[in-house]
């Protein structure tokens, strides 16, 4: 009798240990980062705030709420994203719920990201909990010039030094008459943007990045030369407002194809073939515009 109670006792002790091994906190086991993509940001480039949600585990066990955004002050929020991948960790498996929100600053100071909350349902005991974001912010920069308008920056200087001495050439030889020849009239900025965007046509399959890249620096080039918008020194919610002062219609596509293309141009963005297709349908709508609203007028027969 006495060996049979010794050996309930063992036997209680090594379901006890096993119990104690498998269990896991009744709110399971999950937990949150957030981080910035940037030390400052100027206020005509793009930030992006990145919040990681680290499920072990079985991840159906947990029912996790959408999460909304970030309370933020002095910013704008342009573009958002979700993406889901597993990493092996410890000898199990994580599922990594990686959100990505991106902002534009509106002035020169300090941006808040204010503590964001996901509430979730741990599924096993229904046991509800909420996880918090850290309060981060950011210094907000003077503007950078673009390095396609610092580009033609020293193009205009090159022309002028060249007109410059042309112009002292022609005085030198004043002397010797020469027959003025017809002013040459400049092609259209809408011929010169499409000229340009053929080129690009190689890339729209195969480098996906550079051809979206390309894309931004025709539409800034574009709106400079057409309505005389200064893009080096406008954010893109002015440039935007500005195209609006002078009347170009379907003013919101323009201002998701530059969300999309600072996205891609500063935030690292993988694009995809519907962001291509948006700034695509963007540009070809702003140049049909101008074509029809900047055409010759026809002479009278």
């Amino acid at each position: 009798m006495a060996i049979i109670y010794v050996l309930i006792i063992l036997a209680s002790g090594i379901l006890a240990q096993e119990a104690e091994a498998t269990s896991v906190p009744e709110w399971g086991d999950i937990e949150i980062e957030s981080s910035l993509s940037a030390d400052s940001v100027a206020q005509n480039d793009t930030l992006v705030f990145t919040m990681k949600l680290k499920l072990r585990g079985n991840p159906d066990d947990y029912a996790i709420a959408e999460p909304g955004s970030p309370p933020v002050s002095n910013l704008t929020l342009v573009a958002t994203s979700q993406a889901n991948r597993t990493e092996r960790r410890d000898g199990g498996t994580e599922l990594i719920k990686e959100y990505r929100y991106s902002y534009t600053p509106i002035s020169i100071g300090m941006a808040y990201f204010n503590p964001l909350r996901v509430q979730y349902v741990f599924v096993p005991n229904g046991e509800s909990r909420s996880l918090t974001t850290s309060r981060l912010e950011i210094k907000v920069t003077e503007p950078v010039l673009p390095k396609e308008s610092a580009d033609w920056l020293v193009i205009l200087i090159v022309v002028a030094i060249v007109i410059a001495g042309a112009a002292i050439a022609f005085v030198l030889s004043k002397k010797t008459p020469v027959e003025a020849s017809p002013e040459q009239i400049p092609d259209p900025p809408e011929k010169t943007a499409r000229e340009r965007l053929a080129k690009l046509k190689p890339q729209r399959e195969s480098d996906m990045a550079a051809y979206i890249d390309g894309i931004t620096r025709i539409l800034y080039n574009y709106i400079f030369d057409r309505y005389a918008i200064d893009t080096s020194k406008l954010s893109k919610r002015e440039m935007v407002s500005a195209l609006e002062d002078k009347g170009v219609s379907s003013v919101r596509s323009i201002d998701m194809a530059l969300g999309i293309c600072d996205e891609v141009r500063f935030a690292a963005h993988k694009p995809t073939p519907d962001d291509r297709d948006a700034i695509e349908t963007a540009l070809e709508g702003l140049l049909t515009f101008g074509e029809k609203r900047f055409a010759p007028e026809e002479e009278p027969s």
